[in-house]
This record gives C-alpha cells, structure tokens and sequence, in this order.
C-alpha cells in the first residue's frame, strides 16, 4: 500500500504559521484531529502542530493562545533520509529520520482513522515482498465515500480492529516462541464519530505468554482469561499496572519463577 492511496480523497488538513494558537486549537477540534501541518506564506512545510505543543508550549508555559502564532510553537520536521529498498521492490521513498531521545510513530491505516480501505488476512506464505498487498486499496471504499455515513465509519473500524488482532494472533501461533510475552494495551479511544460523544478513556490490557510461570505471576491480579475484558474485569489507571507489573516481574531469576533471559 502506498502513501497515495491512504491520503487520496482526504482533506489536507493545514493552518499558516501566521494563525493564533487559538485558531489552530479550534480549526482541529471541530474536524476531531489532533495534529495539523503549518505551511509558510509561500504553501511550504513548516512542521507539525500537535495537542503535545499546545500543553508544552502553550499552556504549560501558560502563554496567551490569543496572541502566540502557531510558527513559533510549532514541531519543526527532522530532516528526511532516503531508504533504499532491496533489489525487485518499491522505489526508493523518504522517510523522517529519528531524533535521539524522541519516540517515532507510523500510522497505519489498519489501526487509524480513516479505516479504509483496509488490508485482508493472506496466508504467510504467501506474503513475499509484500506485494500482494497492492491491489487491495482498489478493492475498499475510499474513505471519501465511506466518511458520508457514520454507521459505514463505526463498521470499519471495528473490522480494523478485528484485522489487528488476527494478524497479532496468527503471528503469535505461528512463531510459536516458549519465551515470547507480550503486552497488549490499547492505546486511547477512537474518534467520537466511533465511541459517541462522553465515552470514557478505559482500554483493555491483556499479557500474553506460552510459559504458564508468568501468569502466575499475575495470578494475584484476579485477571480473566481471554483478550475481551468482562464488565466486572478489575480497572486500574495506567501508572498502577506499570507498578505492578514491575514488583511482579523485577528481579526474578530462579528457576522456579522465569528464566533470566525474559
């Protein structure tokens, strides 16, 4: 899948460098968007303009969101490098190279809004170079015609999501790892075109493991079986699972517990 085919049908979303903080924070609220790109005068990229930029350069700092112009609190765009392919691929693209000490992000249409058109399930060994991907943004609804109808958007993102995790589970069967554990978390709630207006902000967690010992570890955790959390599943905000799941898995060695290598 390519770049184009993700974007096409899409508004491009863009404020000037010369717009307020203010103007920019309700230009993203009323389309639901949380990062708008900043052009010049002249239409070139500027950077990006997120939600993290107004609480550290704006409100933090309790600047005046009236007065200070989205240029000066602006995240200014790394330079890009060019990644070259292996032989009978994808021509060369661009990409944003890493900045030491900032995490990097890829949005993938299967995960994020606008939810098509959506990728299918193909036997792995049938995956190659990728290219059997290729066809499929033909086969779905764009997302010019699939954003006309809020029911249409609601389906798709829960097939989304369904693709998510059978491509997580396939894998995790496939590569069939005694010492592979993984964390699965959602990440936030979807756009209220989705979830609805005063969803709350819950996600479910779930640990994945092949060795019985470290769900023993949990055990005292009275989680549940399954990826799908029942309405009793115990809710705890986010820094209290980091706790405890750091006491419940710092510093065990012994055989009896999990091998070091974990």
């Amino acid at each position: 899948m390519l770049i184009r085919d993700v974007i096409l049908n899409r508004e491009p979303y863009s404020t000037r460098a010369s717009a307020t903080v203010q103007e920019a924070a309700e230009f993203m609220s009323e389309r639901n968007i949380g990062a708008v790109c900043v052009l010049d005068d002249g239409g070139r990229l500027l950077g990006v303009f997120s939600e993290r930029d107004v609480l550290n350069r704006v409100v933090v700092p309790r600047r005046d969101p009236h007065t200070v112009r989205v240029g000066d609190v602006t995240s200014e765009l790394p330079p890009p490098h060019r990644v070259e392919p292996p032989s009978g691929t994808a021509p060369p693209s661009t990409a944003p190279s890493p900045v030491p000490g900032d995490d990097s992000e890829i949005d993938l249409v299967s995960s994020h809004t606008p939810w098509t058109p959506l990728p299918k399930m193909v036997p792995w060994d049938h995956l190659g170079d990728g290219s059997i991907f290729d066809p499929m943004p033909a086969q779905g609804l764009s997302p010019g015609v699939a954003w006309r109808n809020t029911e249409t958007v609601r389906q798709l993102y829960g097939q989304s999501v369904q693709y998510s995790l059978d491509a997580l589970v396939s894998w995790i069967t496939r590569v069939h790892d005694d010492n592979l554990v993984l964390v699965v978390l959602g990440d936030h709630q979807p756009a209220t075109t989705v979830s609805g207006s005063g969803a709350n902000h819950q996600v479910p967690i779930s640990i994945v493991a092949h060795d019985p010992a470290v769900l023993a570890r949990t055990a005292s955790w009275q989680w549940q079986d399954g990826l799908l959390p029942s309405p009793s599943a115990p809710v705890w905000p986010m820094d209290s699972f980091r706790n405890r799941f750091l006491d419940a898995f710092d510093g065990v060695r012994s055989a009896a517990g999990l091998r070091s290598h974990r």
